[in-house]
């Protein structure tokens, strides 16, 4: 007879449910007055208030984990988490694994607040951990292509933000580079595989590399190389835009040091040669020259 008892399964689902502990609402409701206090203290520009770019302040990131607490738990609350990013057997976040992805400019978009901008120390340790935790296991990079080409993209982002171009964002842009350069020759032939958007992506970080050379050439005065690396930089640089003129006339300007450096004379050879025509010369026909048309 039935006398109202409940089955073990009824009794799990009754009492063992589990507690829902994401702060994302929670997080979303401080956010604003954080905003008007950091405004109020000068920490943050007023966006409502007219200013000229000369006078706008340079966000400074306070941020020690590789991904906001913000974003972690919104991610988690909207179910934007990776694979890569969740404690395995749940849709949880696991707060040692998550790292802040690539977040695109548009009209509407809120300003960021300190707390959602990683120090310069805390991204060159996302780093380490992307390459060293996250790109070391995979050993095809099929896997972890899309997510580590979203997070180091973050990682820029972030220096972006700050306006930090010394010898931090130096390293950690040149192991971007680095990876960009990888994946072009790994992963040319997987269906996923963009070669057109890795590209742009690996130009972009050459570009600010090069920028953060110069800058640091010219507030130190010294012609030597700003790391052992600009060299070969220089030379990826070079060869990515290898049917361009411009190219070669800033190596022009290059300090001695650079511009006769095994690499760099390699990549000038290689460049000159893509510049010429590719028709065989006959009796009575001009020489072929660098930019000759193909």
């Amino acid at each position: 007879m039935n006398i109202g008892l409940v089955s073990n399964d009824e009794r799990d689902q009754r009492f063992n449910k589990a507690v829902d502990t994401n702060r994302y609402m929670q997080l979303k409701e401080q956010r604003e007055n954080l905003r008007s206090e950091y405004i109020k203290k000068g920490i943050l520009d007023d966006p409502n208030a007219k200013m000229s770019l000369t006078n706008a302040r340079a966000i400074v990131g306070t941020c020690l984990k590789m991904c906001p607490d913000f974003e972690a738990e919104e991610r988690e609350y909207q179910k934007g988490l990776d694979k890569l990013e969740m404690i395995p057997g749940t849709e949880k976040v696991d707060r040692n694994a998550a790292v802040k992805t690539y977040h695109r400019s548009a009209a509407g978009n809120e300003q960021p607040l300190p707390e959602d901008i990683r120090t310069p120390e805390t991204l060159s340790k996302t780093m380490d951990y992307l390459i060293n935790k996250i790109l070391a296991s995979d050993e095809n990079m099929c896997d972890s292509h899309q997510f580590i080409r979203d997070r180091t993209r973050s990682i820029r982002q972030d220096f972006s933000l700050q306006n930090i171009r010394d010898i931090h964002s130096i390293k950690v842009y040149e192991r971007i580079a680095r990876y960009h350069i990888l994946s072009v020759h790994m992963l040319s032939e997987e269906s996923f595989f963009s070669e057109a958007q890795e590209m742009e992506q690996l130009k972009k970080t050459l570009q600010s590399l090069l920028e953060f050379y110069d800058e640091a050439r010219l507030k130190s005065g010294s012609n030597s190389q700003i790391t052992e690396n600009e060299a070969e930089m220089r030379a990826y640089h070079l060869l990515a835009h290898m049917r361009s003129m411009d190219g070669r006339l800033l190596a022009q300007r290059l300090p001695d040091c650079i511009f006769w450096s095994p690499i760099f004379q390699q990549s000038l050879k290689l460049t000159q040669l893509a510049q010429c025509s590719n028709s065989l010369i006959g009796r009575n026909e001009p020489p072929n020259l660098d930019c000759a048309q193909n």
